[in-house]
C-alpha cells in the first residue's frame, strides 16, 4: 500500500516531471559505461541492421500490449490494446528505473488506473510473468528438440547447468500459480502475516497484503478459467521470446559472424533461461553474464561481447526509451 501511495503521490506533485527525468539522468550515469558500449557498437551496424532491430524490438512490446489487454479485458471491457501496449512501455521503463525492485508495484498502479482492482491487476501481472516463464521453458524445449546434435557437441558439459534451470524455472511457476490459485498456500501466506504483524509496526502495509492474498485467488481463478485465453497467451509469449531471439541472430551478423539462425536462437533461449534462476536487479548484469558465456564457447569472446551489446540495445535500452517517453507524456497529459 505504502509503494502504491508513494507512486500515486508522484503522479499527482506538481514536480513529477522533474522526478523521471532525474531517474533518467541517475540510471545514466549508473549504467554509464554500458551505454557508451553499446552506442560505439550500434554504429558499427547498418542502418537496415538497427531498423530491423528496433522494429522486432516495438513488436515484442507490442504483443504485450496484446497479452494484457486480453487478461485485463475480462475485469474491464473497456480496457482497449493501446492500455495493453502502454502497460507494456510504462513497466519496462520502471524496470529499469527501479532495478526491477518497483515495475510490479507500478504495473499494478496503471492498471488501477485503467479500471482495475489491486488485486485484479496483482493478477494480471502476475500471470503475464508466468506465461513468458512458461513460453521460455517452452521455446527452449523445442530449440532441444530441433538441435540436440549441437548443443551435445558445443554444451555437453553444461548439460546439469541447463536441468537445473529447468526445475528452477518450473519450481518458479509452480510457486507462481499456487500464490494464484492455491487456498491453503495463501492460507500458509496469511498466518506468516498475521505473525509478522504481532512483531512488525507495518500493520496497515500488512492488512493491505493480506487483502489483496485474500482476494487474488477469486480474480486468478477467473483468469484461469477461459482455455482459450490460455493457449493464446502462451503462444503470443513464445512469438514474443523468439523476436528477442533473431534480435540476437541479427546482432551477430551484422558483426560479420556466421551463425546458424537455429544455432543462435537455441543458445539465446538457454542463455535467457539460465539468466532467468540468477537473482539480479532487473536482470541486469545477470543476462550480459550468461550470454557471453554461452557464445564465446562458438566465437570468440571479443564478438560474443560485442554481439551481446547489440542485443542490450534492442531487448533493453529501445524498450526503456520509448517507455520514458511514454511514462512523460503520461505525466504530462495528466496534469
Amino acid at each position: 500500500m505504502k509503494k502504491i501511495k508513494e507512486y500515486k503521490c508522484i503522479e499527482n506533485n506538481k514536480y513529477k516531471i522533474i522526478f523521471l527525468g532525474i531517474l533518467i539522468v541517475i540510471i545514466y550515469f549508473l549504467l554509464k559505461e554500458s551505454f557508451i558500449d553499446i552506442l560505439r557498437e550500434i554504429t558499427k551496424i547498418s542502418l537496415c541492421g538497427i531498423l530491423i532491430i528496433i522494429l522486432l524490438s516495438i513488436s515484442y512490446n507490442l504483443l504485450e500490449g496484446v497479452n494484457t489487454c486480453t487478461l485485463s479485458k475480462i475485469f474491464n471491457k473497456d480496457f482497449k490494446i493501446k492500455n495493453g501496449i502502454g502497460y507494456s512501455f510504462y513497466f519496462n521503463f520502471y524496470k529499469v528505473a527501479t532495478f526491477g525492485s518497483g515495475s510490479y508495484i507500478a504495473s499494478i498502479y496503471y492498471l488501477e488506473k485503467k479500471g482495475l482492482s489491486s488485486s485484479q491487476g496483482m493478477g494480471v501481472s502476475i500471470l503475464n510473468y508466468l506465461f513468458y516463464k512458461i513460453s521460455i521453458i517452452a521455446v527452449s524445449s523445442l530449440c532441444i528438440f530441433l538441435n540436440h546434435s549441437f548443443i551435445n557437441s558445443n554444451y555437453s558439459e553444461y548439460i546439469f547447468i541447463i536441468n537445473l534451470g529447468y526445475i528452477i524455472t518450473l519450481i518458479i511457476i509452480i510457486l507462481l500459480l499456487f500464490i494464484c490459485i492455491s487456498k491453503k498456500f495463501h492460507e500458509l501466506l496469511l498466518f506468516i502475516l498475521s505473525k509478522l504483524k504481532e512483531k512488525l509496526k507495518y500493520k496497515d502495509v500488512i492488512d493491505f497484503l493480506e487483502n489483496m492474498i485474500f482476494n487474488l485467488k477469486d480474480s486468478s481463478k477467473l483468469l484461469l478459467k477461459n482455455k482459450r485465453i490460455i493457449l493464446s497467451e502462451i503462444l503470443l509469449n513464445m512469438i514474443r521470446v523468439l523476436m528477442l531471439y533473431i534480435i540476437s541472430y541479427i546482432s551477430i551478423k551484422e558483426i560479420h559472424i556466421s551463425v546458424n539462425i537455429l544455432d543462435a536462437i537455441t543458445i539465446t533461449s538457454l542463455a535467457t533461461l539460465l539468466a532467468g534462476i540468477i537473482p539480479s536487479p532487473g536482470g541486469i548484469a545477470s543476462v550480459e553474464f550468461v550470454y557471453v558465456l554461452m557464445f564465446s564457447i562458438i566465437i570468440n569472446p571479443v564478438s560474443a561481447t560485442s554481439a551481446m551489446l547489440i542485443y542490450r540495445f534492442g531487448s533493453f535500452i529501445i524498450p526503456f526509451l520509448i517507455g520514458s517517453v511514454y511514462s512523460i507524456s503520461k505525466l504530462k497529459k495528466s496534469k
